[in-house]
């Protein structure tokens, strides 16, 4: 300020500026608790406050991206996983291009069932030498990779995993004895459930 005779003086005051606005982004997930035991199809709920609408919320299983809208819930067929800890990952992304995250573990815990398991090669009574292709064919069960056992008088002659619809499995006769052999193919999926079947044929190797 100046007075009348030219003389002049300073002041100052700090202030702070503080508009109103969104308030932080968050992400959360609403359904199933933290911790729950889920089995069969379960509904996955997301949420999200503050940002920016519209949301985009991408869900992840155990790293992997299940699902990335504007949706707010995804059905989860837990059949396709083992039974065990499997942990939830969400990351929320507002419009202005902010993103929040959650994480949640359920544990998966499917009763195992029966799987329906066909042998269509070799054929009952056959007469078989050297190695010997089992195919084998499965209904029903989770999806993917599959455990296969062959026994023959209760001694492990083959075991894999793999996914292969029908599967083919070697089983190398010249590891016992000639004469009727009864083979049995266990098969079980991720989710525990298990089938089994069998086929009498006859070894004649050299």
């Amino acid at each position: 300020m100046r007075d009348n005779t030219g003389a002049t003086a300073t002041a100052t005051r700090t202030v702070t500026v503080q508009n109103g606005g969104p308030t932080p982004l968050s992400a959360s997930f609403t359904t199933p608790a933290d911790g729950a035991l889920v089995n069969g199809t379960i509904s996955v709920g997301m949420a999200a406050s503050g940002g920016t609408a519209p949301y985009t919320y991408t869900l992840t299983i155990d790293g992997t991206q299940v699902v990335s809208s504007g949706a707010t819930t995804y059905s989860w067929n837990t059949l396709g996983y083992s039974n065990a800890a499997h942990t939830l990952g969400l990351t929320v992304r507002d419009n202005t291009g902010a993103t929040a995250t959650a994480t949640r573990t359920v544990t998966v815990q499917n009763g195992g069932g029966t799987l329906t398991v066909a042998l269509t090669s070799p054929s009952p009574g056959a007469t078989v030498r050297g190695t010997v292709w089992v195919t084998i064919w499965v209904d029903g069960g989770a999806t993917g990779a599959k455990s296969y056992t062959m026994t023959v008088g209760g001694s492990t002659v083959w075991s894999e995993s793999n996914a292969d619809r029908p599967a083919s499995l070697p089983w190398v006769t010249t590891g016992g004895t000639n004469g009727a052999k009864t083979l049995v193919v266990t098969v079980r999926d991720s989710a525990g459930a298990t089938g089994t079947a069998s086929v009498t044929v006859t070894v004649s190797n050299p």
